[in-house]
């Protein structure tokens, strides 16, 4: 089954370099391309899209926006930014609000690997996005306080091996599970968390120094 594709990008020169790459991919089908969050908001009230492929800068209606909107109005999808990583705050920012993955404008060929991850469940952040998020992290004073959340040994190991990326089939082998039994202990951690998605129990665990 092919991956759905939307994309939301007010650059014409890379949006038409993302959709020509990206349509010589067999599993991957491009149904909805725009020009601005609002846009792409509106499309997606009648188009069904596996993942978003996001820019942060667009008029009308910037990527932060559109992010939020996306994860209130159609939780399921999954979300890519696409960045040149040039501001700190903008990765922080979109790391709150939950995103899959970080794409940097330079790596088009990466894409499809990429999207292969993201799409399966899993999360894709750079290296570079990865050390401005720890420094981040670093920074703030709660870093070194107790976690207020009790986890067991099995739920240590579930956080450790979602904050690396693994989908619920990796995640399965290791602890000798179905995946469906994974994702239910993964929506109990959700809960107990207060988050909605497992980008932002990533960033919780991280903030409490539950990742090694």
């Amino acid at each position: 089954m092919k991956l759905k594709i939307a994309i939301a990008e007010d650059n014409l020169r890379f949006r038409t370099a993302f959709q020509r790459y990206l349509k010589e991919q067999q599993d991957l089908e491009f149904v909805i391309v725009a020009e601005n969050g609002a846009d792409l908001l509106l499309q997606l009230e009648s188009v069904i899209a596996d993942v978003v492929l996001l820019d942060i800068r667009m008029p009308v209606m910037d990527g932060f926006e559109a992010a939020r909107l996306i994860r209130k109005k159609f939780p399921d999808i999954k979300i890519a930014v696409l960045t040149q990583f040039d501001i700190e705050e903008n990765i922080i920012e979109m790391n709150r609000i939950g995103i899959n993955s970080f794409i940097g404008k330079d790596q088009v060929e990466e894409i499809p690997r990429i999207l292969d991850i993201i799409g399966q469940g899993g999360v894709y952040y750079p290296d570079r996005v990865a050390e401005i998020i720890k420094k981040y992290l670093n920074r703030i004073s709660v870093l070194n306080a107790k976690c207020p959340v009790p986890l067991s040994e099995l739920e240590r190991i579930l956080l450790q091996s979602i904050s690396q990326g693994k989908s619920p089939s990796q995640i399965g082998e290791l602890i000798n599970k179905s995946p469906r039994t994974v994702e239910k202990y993964r929506n109990d951690l959700y809960q107990k968390f207060n988050v909605a998605n497992q980008q932002q129990l990533i960033f919780e665990a991280s903030k409490w120094s539950l990742l090694k």
